[in-house]
């Protein structure tokens, strides 16, 4: 159900801050332009009476010491007019600012320069927590929830079979399942989850069903539970479980799916993931080109743009939104042009993945920026409920991670929350800026409102992460995590929004990760796993091993490995800013587990050129980076000594992968 999911989100995304919300003593927001609604940067704040004081950084973003009880904040910045505001410790503040030479305009729509100076905290008004502005009020919180413990979620396989097309019948929310909204007005409802999993203890999640469903159903704010900082005490990050699925390594399987299970759903949403190309750039001495434009051409016209990942590799479509043009089977003379630091290269001829990777080199340095870049776009429905709170859990949990392993790179952290059309806002964002304490902040002043149908404003979320968010020019990686559990509106607007959107993301370097939840059936899932493919992104979906939250419906696939969602966005961060040290010959390297009886490489580490031996006959043997993309793929390996060449690839580690016994076995081969 829709609520369980995004606790589950929300886990997620305070995740990636709680870190740096250690102090409590803060208040934090954004000043935006009154008119326009874009950042103030460099704008000065000082607390009257304190000495306390900062500045505004690059996204207008801020946080600032205060005092118990109200204080009185005043906002400074050469050409604009001062403004202030009185608030109190915890509470997010949304300022607005004024030009200096937009009185006159001021002045026409109603504000005298008073109007304008007391812009934030309205005058004629008592200044107390009840009157302050809307968005730095306090939501009085009512409700307590018994929590469940935390899960130890095993290694779960799921069988790829036509069993699996059916999905759950959907109640009047929109939740799986035929609970709908008169039966949750009826009683309160005490769900008592159990476990599937070995050594989950779990209690029961209480919370006023009802009184949701009544909110839900006219489109009102839903209800919180205890307030933040209380549930952040009784919740404990690494409950929620989930799964991910990476199409890239098995993307023979991706195309069965995708003409047989799925196919249903390709004329439903106009995408077309089939003629994929794949360029791989390195530098002369082996090291990947990272952030590199590449486009693919086809007489004259570049057709798709992306940029090259934290490998070096990018992944081009050929006609992904055309029907007609995707469905032919004939051999395409597609072109590819590759530039980097004002250096362009050519690929005159393009193989598809299914003949191999295309390798490009540039006579260039080792040299990569620091800025990663992490959105999160967030359904902010009424179905979203007490779940934002468990999310914020895991969120906290994987920036603390996340920025104690990778001290050097510089972090940047932005928010998109979403509704429908006709609900009290479309959109809001906070920009992404590298103060993570006021984009935390920002999402712990959500809630969760309107909605009612099914289907949600998806297409409106991810326009204005795409396009309205300042992304780095310059980035090991940028991460759009999409969450959501529920499929954008169907018509032809829509689609045509989503494909100029997804273009736009594949263009900027923007890797879109959708983490699904209970509401989502097949057809939204064939659309988000298309989604991941065109952005190089992959696909995480949510599922019942934690407990926690109504049925998950199982993905198309072969098999996948549960994961506490915490661990497992920690190792895609990381599998997705990961770069070769560029002084990597000086240093030693471990190879990792010992080759077992059947299969041996060497020379280990290498230059590229590598002998597997082989005691037995094996039916494939792979070679995969790091992401777990395959780059090579030998079959019928027969037994004695075979030679691999991986020369044309950047220095890093490669995995030879194959099956044995039925399990697949993973060694791990490093290339200086």
């Amino acid at each position: 159900m829709k609520r369980f999911f995004i606790t589950t989100l929300f886990s997620f995304f305070l995740l990636f801050a709680n870190l740096l919300i250690a102090q409590n003593n803060e208040v934090c927001g954004f000043i935006k332009h009154h008119f326009n609604k874009s950042p103030v940067a460099n704008v000065k704040l000082y607390i009257e009476n304190s000495i306390a004081t900062t500045i505004t950084d690059e996204a207008g973003a801020f946080c600032i010491n205060l005092t118990e009880g109200e204080n009185k904040i005043i906002f400074e910045r050469e050409g604009y007019f001062k403004t202030y505001t009185v608030c109190k410790i915890g509470d997010f503040l949304s300022i607005e600012m004024i030009k200096s030479s937009e009185q006159d305009l001021a002045m026409s729509k109603g504000l005298s320069i008073e109007n304008i100076e007391t812009l934030n905290n309205p005058t004629g008004r008592k200044v107390n927590q009840r009157n302050l502005p809307k968005s730095v009020v306090k939501i009085s919180e009512e409700e307590s929830i018994d929590l469940p413990a935390r899960a130890h979620p095993e290694v779960s396989t799921m069988s790829y079979s036509s069993a699996s097309k059916a999905s759950a019948p959907r109640g009047p929310l929109g939740g799986a399942g035929a609970t709908g909204a008169a039966a949750l007005e009826r009683k309160r409802i005490e769900t008592v989850v159990s476990s599937k999993v070995s050594g989950l203890k779990t209690k029961g999640l209480r919370t006023d069903a009802g009184d949701f469903a009544r909110r839900k159903k006219r489109g009102g704010e839903a209800p919180r539970a205890n307030t933040t900082d209380e549930i952040q005490q009784q919740i404990k990050a690494g409950r929620l479980t989930a799964g991910e699925i990476n199409d890239f390594s098995k993307w023979e399987l991706w195309n069965d799916i995708n003409e047989n299970e799925l196919s249903q759903y390709k004329e439903v949403w106009s995408f077309y993931p089939k003629e994929r190309y794949a360029v791989q750039a390195v530098t002369e001495q082996g090291f990947p080109i990272v952030d590199a434009t590449v486009a693919l051409n086809i007489d004259g016209e570049t057709t798709w743009t992306a940029k090259t990942d934290n490998t070096g590799k990018a992944e081009l479509w050929h006609m992904l939104f055309d029907k007609n043009k995707a469905s032919k089977k004939e051999k395409i003379n597609l072109k590819a042009s590759i530039k980097y630091k004002g250096v362009e290269n050519n690929l005159p001829q393009l193989k598809r993945f299914e003949e191999g990777v295309n390798v490009i080199t540039f006579k260039e340095d080792c040299n990569y920026a620091k800025n990663v870049d992490i959105a999160f776009v967030v359904d902010a429905t009424g179905s979203m409920g007490d779940e934002i709170d468990f999310l914020k859990v895991e969120l906290l949990d994987v920036v603390d991670r996340i920025q104690t392993e990778f001290e050097d790179l510089q972090i940047r952290l932005g928010n998109v929350f979403y509704r429908d059309k006709t609900d009290a806002y479309l959109t809001k964002n906070s920009p992404l800026t590298k103060n993570i304490k006021a984009g935390v902040a920002f999402i712990k002043d959500q809630g969760a409102g309107g909605g009612g149908d099914f289907p949600e404003a998806v297409d409106a979320g991810l326009d204005e992460a795409v396009n309205e968010l300042q992304w780095s020019n310059e980035a090991i990686a940028r991460i759009l995590f999409l969450v959501l559990d529920a499929p954008p509106h169907q018509n032809e607007d829509v689609n045509k929004s989503l494909q100029q959107t997804i273009s736009t993301a594949a263009q900027k370097g923007i890797r879109i990760v959708p983490i699904v939840g209970s509401g989502v059936d097949k057809s939204t899932e064939y659309l988000l796993r298309s989604c991941a493919l065109a952005t190089n992104g992959h696909y995480l979906f949510l599922t019942d091993h934690s407990g926690i939250g109504g049925s998950h419906l199982k993905p198309s696939t072969d098999s996948y490995e549960v994961k506490n969602l915490n661990d497992l966005l920690v190792d895609l961060i990381k599998r997705y800013v990961q770069v070769p040290n560029c002084n990597a010959k000086d240093e030693p390297i471990t190879i990792g587990p010992k080759p077992n009886d059947d299969v041996s490489i060497s020379p280990n580490p290498n230059d590229g050129r590598f002998l597997i031996e082989s005691t037995t006959d094996l039916k494939e043997l792979f070679i995969t980076d790091g992401n777990g993309k395959i780059l090579i793929r030998f079959t019928d390996f027969v037994t004695g000594q075979n030679q691999v060449d991986i020369a044309n690839f950047p220095t890093g580690t490669y995995y030879v992968r194959y099956e044995q016994e039925g399990k697949v076995v993973s060694q791990k081969v490093v290339k200086r």
